[in-house]
């Protein structure tokens, strides 16, 4: 669940798994170093389907708060 944006620079969030108990708080500063966003970095992480998911339903947020 999304608890502050901060466009451009970031979001804060909470997030579950599904094989763990409770929720973390993450907070996402976005930025661009020698010309890659950290984006490329976690797609060839192999953690794709999260973050896709994640982008997802940041997307229907704002739809939504628009």
């Amino acid at each position: 669940m999304f608890q502050e944006l901060t466009p451009p620079e970031g979001l804060v969030s909470t997030e579950s798994f599904d094989d763990f108990p409770g929720e973390s708080l993450n907070t996402v500063r976005l930025s661009e170093a020698d010309g890659k966003e950290v984006c490329d970095a976690v797609l060839a992480s192999g953690m794709q389907g999260g973050a896709a998911e994640r982008v997802d339903r940041l997307d229907e947020y704002l739809r939504a708060t628009a």
